[in-house]
Parts: C-alpha cells; structure tokens; sequence
C-alpha cells in the first residue's frame, strides 16, 4: 500500500491544525477593553474604532497571584434604573455555568447585569459571545483528512 505525497501532506497538515487548537489555550488571550462610561463606542453596536485588543497577560492584575493567566474575554452589560454601561475586559477566572456563555443577575435600585464570558481573541467584541470549541478545528482536521485519503488514492 502506497500513500501519495498529498495524502501525507494532507494528514501532516490535519494533524497540525488539530495539535495548534490545543495548543493555543496556552498563548495569552487578546480582548477588546472599553467601559462606554467612558468611550460611547463600547456600547452595542460596539464600535473598536477608538479600543484596541490588550494583551490580557500583559495587563497588572495585583488581585491574582503572577502566574494566574486570563483565560476569558468578558462583556458587561450593567442596567442601573434605565441608564446601560457597557464593560468589555480580560477575565482570569472562569463562570461555574453550564452551557450557556451568559449569565444575569438582579440587584437592589433596580439593577441589572449581563455577564457574558468567551474563549477566542477579541471574542468580547459583538453582542453575542460564542465560544468555538476545539472540537470543531478537530472535526474539520479529520474530514479534510479523510476526503484527501480517499481509495483513489492508495495503490
């Protein structure tokens, strides 16, 4: 059984892709950073145009021990009687939730919060957060390396 060159290529480069989406977790996370207190175009429809991405490692964190990594982007949605802020920034710990990326809570004079929490670089960004899981990289890695093995191939 003979396995062509673009086959192995393929399978190198699936392989690859599988290995860099597992790998990446240990790379800083790149999110947006912004409070429209102070900035209009961090509210919804978020604006960058005056917010850069920070480098969440590279941000002074004296409330975590030093070799505590952020590990989630996070926007804010704050509601105090009818006036919204809008708060995008780094997170060092992860929510204790099932499933969903968001999660709300109510106050007392009539406050509100929107916590919502994302994976990717710049993933605070739109009025939904998303988190891709690696899985997915996975699945298109193994299809991509599948169709290219087809029987065609192999002499």
């Amino acid at each position: 059984m003979v396995v062509s060159r673009s086959t192995q290529l393929s399978c190198f480069l699936g392989v690859l892709l599988v290995f860099l989406a597992f790998v990446h977790r240990g790379w800083a996370i790149y999110c947006w950073r912004c409070n429209s207190a102070y900035d209009p175009n961090c509210a919804d429809p978020f604006n960058n145009i005056t917010s850069d991405l920070v480098n969440c490692d590279m941000r002074s964190r004296e409330h975590l021990p030093p070799e505590k990594k952020a590990v989630v982007c996070r926007k804010i949605v704050q509601k105090v009687y009818s006036d919204f802020r809008y708060v995008r920034d780094c997170g060092w710990l992860r929510e204790e939730k099932e499933g969903a990326s968001c999660m709300r809570r109510a106050g007392t004079f009539s406050v509100l919060m929107k916590y919502c929490s994302c994976e990717q670089d710049g993933c605070n960004g739109g009025p939904y957060l998303r988190a891709a899981p690696s899985w997915i990289l996975a699945l298109v890695a193994a299809a991509t390396a599948a169709a290219s093995a087809s029987p065609r191939v192999f002499k």
